[in-house]
This record gives C-alpha cells, sequence and structure tokens, in this order.
C-alpha cells in the first residue's frame, strides 16, 4: 500500500537509496525537477516501468497535493510489483516553496533573492535591530509579527533616529 510521504522522510529515504521519480510530462521535468529525479511521465510509465529498480524503494511526486498524476502512478507501479512505493504528495512546488535545492531551466525569484535576512519582532529596541543590521551587511531588517508575517520594514536612518522599538514599518 501507498505511503504518503513529507519533506523530512524523502530526504531520509532518498538518502537511504529509494528512487526518485518525477511523473509529470517531459518538460515540466526540464523546467524544475528535485535533485537525483528521472523523468518516468504517467503517460508512458507502465511502458518504461522496468527502467526503475525493483529491490529498491521508488517515491514518485508532482506538482503538488492538487496533482492526481504521483498517487495515480504509485497505484500503478505497486500493481506491477514494485514496493514499497511512496507518494511525495505535496510536490515539487513544496521544495521550490521552501526554497530548496532543483535542477532544470526556472529561473526562479529564489535563484537571484539574498539568504538570511535579518529579522526582528515588533518591539524589539531599535538598538538591537540595528546591530542586527549591521551585522548583516545589508538592509533592511524585516519586522515579523508573532505569527512570523512580514509586517514592514525597518531601514537604517529610520533605526538611527528611532526613539525606542521598532514598530510597524514601511
Amino acid at each position: 500500500m501507498r505511503a504518503v510521504i513529507g519533506r523530512d522522510e524523502l530526504r531520509k529515504l532518498t538518502g537511504d537509496g529509494a528512487q526518485l521519480v518525477e511523473v509529470l510530462p517531459a518538460e515540466d521535468y526540464e523546467w524544475a525537477h528535485l535533485p537525483g529525479a528521472v523523468s518516468l511521465p504517467l503517460k508512458e510509465l507502465d511502458g518504461r516501468a522496468g527502467q526503475l529498480d525493483r529491490s529498491r524503494p521508488v517515491i514518485v511526486y508532482c506538482h503538488d497535493s492538487l496533482c492526481d498524476m504521483s498517487p495515480r502512478a504509485a497505484w500503478r507501479l505497486e500493481a506491477a510489483g514494485f514496493g514499497p512505493v511512496h507518494d511525495y504528495a505535496a510536490g515539487k512546488t513544496d521544495r521550490i516553496a521552501a526554497d530548496l535545492p532543483f535542477q532544470g531551466t526556472a529561473a526562479l525569484a529564489g535563484l537571484f533573492t539574498r539568504h538570511g535576512v535579518a529579522t526582528v519582532a515588533e518591539g524589539t529596541p531599535a538598538g538591537e535591530a540595528l546591530g542586527l543590521l549591521d551585522a548583516q551587511g545589508f538592509g533592511p531588517v524585516l519586522v515579523l509579527n508573532q505569527a512570523g508575517v512580514v509586517m514592514g520594514a525597518a531601514y537604517r536612518d529610520a533605526l538611527a533616529s528611532a526613539p525606542r522599538t521598532v514598530r510597524r514599518g514601511r
């Protein structure tokens, strides 16, 4: 019986040698696919499943949890005698949204943005936020609410003249 897995299980299973299979059309695979994945489009699955190693677990995926190709592929592979078969139902959009590595021709914003941007909670002393900005070397410092939602940005000039605490930014 197929098992639906998440990102952590995906990492563990592939680290243990599971085969990773994208079941979307070849054009989607070329655009972006998970590192180490092979392209085995659902339409070609029955004729090409023999390319997989029956002695190793298989993980199938497609775009996201709304895409029905990976569950169908998992069931078909199990019916063909493969096992265990896992369905990474969240798909490649889950990994891309988490800013994890992918391969392909896609030129997504995450490739061109800075990582590790400094953040502070609302109410953080301005001096502390300014210290983070100085340590980061670029700005601004993002101001987050209790739920981790960006409420604004604190810029160097505003922080330098701020009386005490950071509030919702511009």
